[in-house]
């Protein structure tokens, strides 16, 4: 991993200054399993066909994977903060860039788009054929289909990476041997896909013992987009040499 950056400090009224930096991180790199190409790619089938079975669930149980690879790719961020202190307050602000954040497999899904039909003629060569929508029995077509609603199954998945931008803010406040910081920052992904928007806030409260040792307290909440959000907690002791 390759790291740099550049801080400039202003000096204000007092002990109050401000401060300005940006910087660049590089080297690393994100990586999740392909499971390939998978059979019935394209396929359009009726959801609930005429003899009970779904369809559906069959085409995609049945697509199985191909081959299983592992996709990889850089990543890069680049971001500026900027900060001011005044009298034991400070508060600060940052904002990056990240170039492929996240990988994710997506599996074989259902398309959105759905159309009702009445006659099998409207779909032929969308993937169904004669055979597929005529039964033993000597059903027709347009039986076999009549009514039903038809899905378009992508079933060939594939590994996606997505960037994403991050904003962050804090702020602390330090009186005599005590310390408090609060924390909320946001990152947002391009492809929801990948990833959905995670929020995530935190908490500290220092005290210092005396001869460099201070003990520390912390609580942190991170919240994803559709799903639950996750607490932790802790505590230690730190020393300055």
């Amino acid at each position: 991993v390759i790291a740099f950056g550049v801080k400039f400090d202003m000096p204000l009224a007092g002990d109050s200054k401000m401060n300005f930096g940006v910087g660049y991180q590089g080297g690393g790199s994100v990586h999740a399993w392909d499971l390939g190409k998978r059979r019935n790619e394209g396929v359009t089938v009726a959801a609930n066909d005429h003899d009970g079975s779904n369809d559906l669930e069959d085409v995609l149980a049945s697509a199985d994977p191909v081959e299983i690879t592992l996709k990889t790719a850089d990543k890069s961020e680049v971001g500026i903060s900027g900060g001011i202190e005044v009298n034991g307050f400070s508060v600060g602000l940052r904002m990056s860039q990240i170039s492929n954040a996240e990988a994710k497999y997506v599996g074989p899904v259902a398309a959105d788009s759905e159309q009702t039909v009445s006659d099998a003629n409207n779909v032929m060569g969308d993937g169904i054929t004669e055979a597929d929508t005529t039964a033993d029995t000597g059903d027709s077509a347009t039986d076999g289909l009549g009514g039903n609603t038809l899905k378009t199954i992508t079933t060939s998945g594939g590994v996606r990476f997505s960037d994403a931008r991050h904003m962050g803010i804090g702020a602390s406040y330090t009186s005599g041997s005590f310390g408090i910081g609060v924390n909320y920052g946001v990152m947002t992904y391009d492809d929801e896909m990948v990833k959905g928007k995670t929020t995530g806030t935190g908490l500290s409260l220092g005290y210092e013992l005396g001869g460099g040792l201070s003990a520390q307290l912390g609580y942190g909440r991170t919240k994803e987009e559709k799903m639950d959000a996750v607490s932790t907690w802790s505590a230690g002791l730190a020393m300055k040499f």
